[in-house]
């Protein structure tokens, strides 16, 4: 993206959070394209009582965790029913995650 990938002109800036390869891109691309800011890898605590939609916790959660080992995902309930209903429901998501070559096996 910052040679102009799909349109043939450089972006105008990088913005994105994501893992110590995101971080890395950023670093490298310094000074060629602006960049939002250097991020390394991101956390989640969601914090959620019996109202809360298990499928929208469940996909917070694995979004944030696809990141790597080191991006953890807590979820924190005043409900045992949602916390089990979200529990879960996070293999249907990971498994319904777009696989991306060499990164989701």
């Amino acid at each position: 993206m910052a040679c102009g990938i799909f349109s043939g002109k450089p972006v105008d800036i990088l913005v994105r959070l994501g893992n110590k390869f995101v971080a890395e891109a950023k670093r490298i691309l310094y000074g060629e394209v602006g960049i939002n800011v250097f991020s390394g890898p991101s956390e989640i605590l969601v914090i959620a009582d019996e109202t809360a939609y298990p499928d929208i916790v469940a996909s917070e959660l694995v979004g944030h965790a696809e990141h790597g080992y080191d991006s953890p995902a807590v979820l924190i309930s005043t409900s045992e029913d949602l916390a089990r209903k979200v529990m879960n429901k996070v293999p249907e998501v990971i498994a319904a995650w777009p696989a991306h070559e060499g990164l989701i096996t």
